[in-house]
Order: C-alpha cells, then sequence, then structure tokens
C-alpha cells in the first residue's frame, strides 16, 4: 500500500457526475482525489485536490495549469485505455493505507457511467468503500456490515453475483435468517431500519447495500 500523511484515515474520490453531498463534509486530514473532471466540483466547493487523476479530457487548460501551480499532485493517462478516471481513482485509493474510501459524484447523468460508478464499488467489497449522494449510502460487501441510521430509514440489498447465500440480517423489518438472494431478484428492496443500527452479514457472493435515510 502506498503510504499518505500521518492521521489520514479516510480518502474522498470526486467523480464528475451529478454531485450531492448532502450533510457530507471534508475533513482537513482527509485526502482528497478528483477524477479529471471532478475537479470542477472541488473548485465549486473551494476544495483543493491532493491528486488530479485521469485523462484531463474534462479540465481547461487554464484549470490545469491553476492546479499545477498550487502543487497539486497530476497523474495524466491517454484518452484511449482501460479503465475510467473513475476506476483509475479508485485504484489509487485502495493502495493506500487508509481506513475508509467515499466516493461523491457518481450518480446521475449518463445511465452507463451512473451503472459503471455501482459496480466498480465490487473492486473495494473487502473494504469500506462509499457512495455517498444525498440522503444515500452505497456500499458493496462480501462479508459484513453495521449501518448506522435511525428507524425508518430504508434499506435494500441487492445481489451483485449470480447468487448471495448466508444472508443474516438484525435490526430491519424483514430478516434474513440464513437468506439467498439471487441475481436480479427484487426480494431485498425496500426494507426498513427497526433500529438505530442494523447489520448484514453474508456468507458467499457480493451484495450492494443501498441506505437511503428517511429524512
Amino acid at each position: 500500500m502506498k503510504k499518505v500523511k500521518a492521521g489520514i484515515k479516510r480518502a474522498v474520490i470526486l467523480l464528475h457526475g451529478e454531485l450531492d453531498i448532502g450533510d457530507f463534509q471534508l475533513q482537513g486530514d482527509d485526502f482528497l482525489i478528483c477524477a479529471d473532471g471532478g475537479t470542477e466540483h472541488a473548485g465549486e466547493l473551494g476544495w483543493v485536490p491532493d491528486l488530479v487523476i485521469g485523462d484531463m479530457d474534462s479540465i481547461s487548460p487554464i484549470l490545469q495549469q491553476q492546479i499545477q501551480n498550487r502543487g497539486v499532485e497530476l497523474s495524466i493517462f491517454p484518452v484511449e485505455k482501460d479503465q475510467t478516471d473513475g476506476e483509475l481513482a479508485l485504484d489509487y485509493a485502495l493502495g493506500l493505507e487508509v481506513e475508509e474510501i467515499v466516493i461523491l459524484g457518481a450518480l446521475g447523468g449518463r445511465v452507463d457511467h451512473m451503472l459503471s460508478n455501482i459496480f466498480m464499488l465490487s473492486q473495494g467489497a473487502h473494504r469500506k468503500v462509499q457512495i455517498i449522494s444525498g440522503r444515500q449510502r452505497l456500499q458493496v460487501i462480501d462479508s459484513q456490515i453495521e449501518i448506522q441510521g435511525q428507524v425508518g430509514d430504508w434499506v435494500s440489498l441487492i445481489p451483485l453475483t449470480p447468487e448471495v447465500s448466508g444472508i443474516f440480517t438484525t435490526g430491519l423489518y424483514y430478516e434474513l435468517r440464513d437468506g439467498t438472494l439471487a441475481f436480479g431478484s427484487s426480494l431485498g428492496n425496500s426494507n426498513r431500519m427497526i433500529e438505530s443500527v442494523a447489520t448484514v452479514k453474508i456468507h458467499a457472493g457480493k451484495l450492494l447495500v443501498v441506505h437511503l435515510q428517511d429524512k
């Protein structure tokens, strides 16, 4: 893993999708990665990235010069490449010694981009990697997750592999005890939290967990 400055526990990735950060707050010790056009969002928010990565086809030459003048690290890739700018950013973040990765600007806009951003969470299923958009938090798991929320919050469980088995949940209205969900099934959609903390554990497969705050 790449080492970052002492005390940094979280990497934040800014993509170029529709931006709704909700109540998310950037902390002074976060490591901020902008994927190409996500740099525009950073400017709007008044955030200064630690790294800008991608093919730079969405950044004006003026903005690119401005971020270089501020000493921001640039990692430039060719336009014709095998990964999206977002995937490059996630790969970099997964190589850092951080406890959590948050992705912003991942949803909205083109459906193909949005789905790619959601599915790439699978690469971090063994880590705490979340997409945050407004009141929604998305995370792919291959073992377990603890959801901090409120009674009445919505939780959906969406299988990303042909089958997700050995599912156990607590704190949800519809409980699963050694349950199985098949890819394409809507059985796990729109559950509700009946406690302020819910847990989901699985034995095999990869599961997309969507937490929507009720208010």
